[in-house]
């Protein structure tokens, strides 16, 4: 099986570039039809996405900053499984003056077995930040489920 330098490396570079640009157009086309992205922990309520919930997501996200980049810090490859693990920092610049974000994630990345596509990406983020997000900057559908008990509301 091709590992990451292989086959898989030009679709794992181009998936940390789009998710980097927070571009919805450079994004979409790198997702199978079946694609699921699940944030992580599950404590935080977050539904689990398809592409089309994906794509709104993310554009809702994109329209938060001015300024943003992806830094990967790591990347592990398992080709025997076919999943390759990132952690990284998301930083960027709000925008309407609201200043400075920094946000750790770790995603863990499934392609398609041809390679073509990326199949699933769960997300495990920083829930302080999360919450921070949702209550203070975030659209009101950003997604929560509002039975979560572990939800703080302000």
């Amino acid at each position: 099986m091709p590992t990451l330098e292989g086959l898989r490396r030009p679709l794992l570079l181009t998936l940390l570039d789009a998710y980097g640009s927070l571009s919805v157009d450079k994004l979409l086309p790198l997702l199978a039809p079946n694609f699921e992205h699940v944030t992580l922990p599950h404590s935080l309520g977050m539904p689990v996405r398809d592409k089309d919930a994906f794509a709104k997501h993310a554009a809702g996200i994109a329209n938060l900053f001015e300024e943003f980049k992806f830094i990967s810090n790591l990347i592990a490859d398992d080709p025997t499984d076919g999943v390759t693990v990132i952690e990284a920092l998301m930083v960027g610049v709000l925008k309407q003056g609201k200043g400075e974000w920094r946000n750790e994630c770790y995603l863990v990345i499934q392609l398609t077995k041809d390679f073509r596509y990326v199949r699933s990406i769960r997300e495990f983020v920083d829930s302080a930040k999360a919450i921070e997000m949702a209550q203070t900057h975030a659209p009101k559908n950003f997604g929560w489920n509002t039975s979560n008990s572990s939800r703080q509301q302000k």
